[in-house]
């Protein structure tokens, strides 16, 4: 054979070789190009990195991928090294990959929770009892239907309406509140009541109405949406930097499972005052029974001026409850946060649950919210449910509601050390997830990625108080009831201790003293 034939054959040789090599190294250098870039795009989006941290890591990210392109496709002729540098480039693909889903989970997630709901879902029922032979809508016809028409106007007048289209022929009467309307079911006065939907778990506090939800039935149903106006949910008192400048979030936790758009009693209320400049930050509970005047904007239609507990001032809304807390402890709160049952559950879960010191003498056999196995002294470790439940629980306790606003600062400060904690590292997909449909916010979302930022950049030691308010057992009026139930009557020391800590807080003094009204 010629040379020029070996020369040729040679080369035909080596150009499959290459042929080969770039089948496989090509598409993989390919690959790893786009997940490069996906999470350099998906970390510049989140925004929470500072300058002196984000351009490293973005060097970083591009730079490893470019040197083993380079390498495996240029330089690199031996097949070993060519193997080895293929399976690098597929393992950090993956990595790349997974990374920026997760950093596209978490931009997803500031965003749901910073969208508020545009509309909250509200449900009217018409109620009879569970031994009525009224089944149907149709069996309204000629009956008598009970409703508090001057209370719960909006809701009432959109279930008549609906009976109206659907040629029901009745006779109203009404009622001055819902006790009143429920006794009239119970004593025959009436066949049916419209009911809406949001007061349901009020009964659960009334002794003569807690089997209310198995005595009754729906027959028929009206469901309607009112918009929530951005302008009216608190949002015009956002402070001017969040990373210097005192703020205090209020959180509300509704006594609801499911949608965060339900209209629900307010049953967890809490200030927390945070000062950046300190690192301290304190955590205010209001009792879910303080009797407390009503506040709100005319829009809300709350039961202005009118005294009612704090809870049911969260049946008109969020802002109700927060222009009326403003109203009590004569503050400004800048920002607010909405929770439900099924954020806690969820959060709790999703992070491999929490642990939670019990004072000797706080155990509790079995939590009465809903039935779980209780707690005993010392530490204990807690799921969702039991979570809930030990953050509920108040009838276990001599001090009753006092100790549940305890235990609901504790559930939060065991909520904030675990996500702190190295552990979060293998629960992180799942906490995103929960997250996202756990709570809603005011806060922007440049505001939370600014915080973020002031977390990462400084790492602060934060300093963490606690102050529960106080009162005296008592029956009065009830403004969402028409009728007397149990309340918490101010003591006013308590507010004035609440009111005096949380100014301490930003105006960077010590909260240590304060102790009583001067």
């Amino acid at each position: 054979m010629s040379a020029n034939k070996q020369l040729k054959k040679g080369q035909k040789k080596c150009s499959k070789r290459r042929l080969r090599k770039g089948i496989i190294v090509g598409p993989l250098s390919i690959v790893l190009s786009g997940c490069c870039l996906f999470i350099v795009f998906q970390t510049f989006k989140l925004n929470v990195l500072p300058v002196f941290l984000l351009l490293p890591i973005v060097i970083f990210l591009i730079t490893i991928p470019l040197i083993l392109i380079i390498f495996t496709n240029f330089k690199i002729k031996n097949k070993i090294a060519r193997f080895i540098c293929g399976t690098l480039i597929i393992a950090i693909s993956i990595g790349y990959g997974i990374g920026g889903m997760y950093l596209k989970k978490t931009n997803n997630m500031f965003s749901n929770v910073t969208s508020l709901s545009n509309e909250i879902k509200n449900t009217v029922s018409v109620l009879t009892l569970v031994d009525s032979n009224i089944n149907e809508v149709v069996d309204l016809n000629n009956q008598t239907i009970g409703m508090i028409k001057e209370i719960d106007t909006v809701a009432t007048v959109k279930s008549i309406k609906d009976l109206e289209n659907k040629k029901v022929i009745y006779e109203a009467v009404e009622y001055p509140g819902a006790v009143e309307l429920a006794s009239a079911l119970y004593n025959g006065e009436v066949d049916a009541i419209i009911f809406n939907e949001a007061y349901r778990s009020v009964f659960q506090d009334i002794e003569d109405f807690w089997s209310f939800n198995k005595d009754t039935k729906a027959i028929n149903q009206t469901i309607f949406y009112t918009k929530r106006e951005k302008a009216l949910d608190k949002t015009s008192n956002p402070v001017n930097n969040i990373m210097s400048d005192t703020f205090t979030v209020f959180i509300s936790g509704n006594d609801s499972y499911g949608s965060l758009n339900e209209a629900s009693r307010s049953d967890v209320n809490m200030l927390v005052t945070v000062n950046p400049k300190t690192h301290v930050v304190l955590m205010t509970s209001i009792p879910r029974d303080y009797y407390v005047e009503e506040v709100c904007t005319p829009a809300d239609a709350c039961n202005y001026g009118m005294m009612d507990k704090l809870t049911h001032t969260g049946l008109h809304g969020i802002q109700t409850t927060e222009e009326s807390i403003e109203n009590l402890l004569n503050i400004t709160i800048n920002y607010n946060v909405r929770v439900n049952f099924s954020s806690l559950v969820n959060l709790v879960d999703a992070i491999g649950g929490i642990d939670v010191l019990v004072e000797q003498g706080k155990e509790v056999v079995r939590f009465s919210a809903n039935d779980t196995k209780g707690v005993t002294g010392g530490w204990n470790h807690l799921e969702g449910e039991r979570a809930l439940a030990f953050a509920r629980e108040r009838h276990a306790y001599e001090d009753g509601d006092f100790q549940r606003v305890q235990n609901q600062q504790i559930v939060m400060k065991a909520i904030i050390d675990k996500l702190t904690s190295p552990t979060m590292f293998s629960h992180y997909g799942d906490f995103i997830d929960a997250l996202s449909g756990a709570f809603e916010t005011n806060m922007s979302l440049e505001e939370m990625n600014a915080l973020l930022r002031y977390e990462i950049t400084f790492r602060p030691h934060w300093e963490f108080a606690s102050f529960a308010m106080s009162g005296t057992p008592d029956f009065q009026m009830s403004a969402a009831l028409g009728d007397f139930a149990y309340v918490t009557v101010l003591d006013d020391n308590s507010v004035d201790l609440a009111n005096k800590k949380i100014k301490a807080v930003i105006d960077g003094d010590s909260i240590e003293n304060i102790s009583s009204i001067e």
